[in-house]
């Protein structure tokens, strides 16, 4: 579950870099009730025990440090984790991160509010273990608001696998990042107020429009 810091800009609250409340976090909870509540904290997330390499943190806390992330997406083929997160004033930003010995994500800072992308933000936010985005593009011809997002691993376009597949909702460009080669690139232009890009059951891709559109990503 995604949420956002809740702040009226620039995270004046500093809720996203403290894993004790929930806001700015992605949150990981089994939706089964348990004892009159409503769902069960998995006893692996990393503040089920009630702290996490000496902090407290609140026991749905998957990982924090995010602003306002607007898809987020698992790679059913590795277990990868992809988050696109909003940015404030400057730059939006991807986030990537592996499995290990737990799920992807388990435990990481994602660094807001010290960070908007790899830039300081808020000097008094500074923080160790930041895990930095893999990708972060300014404000300007490229777009103003990222919308995320998925890896490809659908059978139409197999010469897209696996790159993670996003847009932005002012430049109505699809792009492709292919982490394992390095490359960014643009797959399409043209679209209007792009809200998500989304794998369907067969690992197919669909953009979404503002206006209602709906498109399938189909081989040239």
């Amino acid at each position: 579950i995604p949420l956002g810091d809740g702040g009226s800009g620039g995270d004046p609250d500093r809720l996203a870099g403290e894993p004790t409340v929930l806001l700015g976090s992605l949150l990981r909870i089994d939706p089964t009730p348990s004892a009159g509540a409503p769902y069960t904290v998995p006893t692996d997330n990393p503040f089920a025990g009630g702290d996490f390499d000496g902090r407290p943190g609140a026991p749905e806390v998957w990982a924090w440090g995010l602003r306002n992330p607007w898809r987020v997406a698992f790679d059913p083929a590795n277990g990868d984790l992809w988050i696109a997160d909003v940015g404030q004033n400057e730059f939006e930003e991807v986030n990537a991160v592996s499995p290990g010995e737990f799920p992807a994500g388990r435990g990481v800072d994602f660094g807001w509010s010290a960070f908007e992308g790899t830039e300081p933000f808020n000097d008094d936010e500074a923080r160790d273990g930041t895990t930095f985005p893999v990708l972060t593009y300014r404000h300007g011809s490229d777009g103003c608001s990222i919308s995320g997002g998925a890896p490809y691993r659908g059978s139409a376009i197999p010469e897209l696998a696996p790159a993670y597949v996003y847009s932005d909702y002012c430049s109505g460009i699809i792009w492709a990042l292919d982490l394992a080669g390095g490359r960014n690139l643009t797959l399409l232009d043209g679209f209007s107020e792009v809200t998500a890009i989304r794998a369907g059951p067969d690992g197919e891709l669909y953009v979404l429009e503002r206006g209602g559109d709906v498109h399938r990503l189909t081989p040239a």
